[in-house]
């Protein structure tokens, strides 16, 4: 049997073997999420034509989406840290460790100034909203 050395050090929950996070095809750093990542109430996939992009239209405010976010994946036994090096104005990032690995992946929690919504990424380094964007337009 050959394994996949992309997916070897992916997080898999627990009598799961679908990782929680997948590489995405032709979308960069961009990760998937597993049938076991806690999302946001609300949120559509696909934003900017991207399947690894979430929408939470009508959030009000970004960091209502950020602390849902935060305590299910915490729920789900990951380790959680701001990175303030990369936090700015309407955009928080996180570094997200799965129990069983030590390699991080990142939670991006955008806020839309235009329609309130909140946009999310998982990728596996740091964006910008404008790196993300010019992922759809690639």
């Amino acid at each position: 049997m050959t394994t996949d050395p992309s997916t070897d050090e992916l997080p898999v929950e627990d009598g799961d073997s679908t990782p929680v996070f997948t590489p995405l095809e032709n979308e960069g750093p961009l990760l998937g999420y597993g049938d076991g990542f806690p999302h946001a109430a609300g949120a559509i996939g696909g934003c900017f034509g991207l399947s690894g992009c979430q929408r939470v239209p009508d959030a009000g405010n970004f960091r209502d989406v950020r602390r849902d976010l935060v305590a299910g994946l915490r729920n789900e036994g990951y380790t959680v840290h701001l990175r303030d090096e990369f936090t700015e104005a309407g955009r928080e990032v996180y570094a997200l460790t799965a129990p069983d690995s030590s390699e991080p992946q990142f939670l991006h929690i955008f806020s839309s100034v235009t329609d309130g919504s909140a946009i999310y990424i998982m990728s596996s380094e740091p964006l910008t909203l404008e790196a993300l964007k010019r992922l759809s337009a690639a």
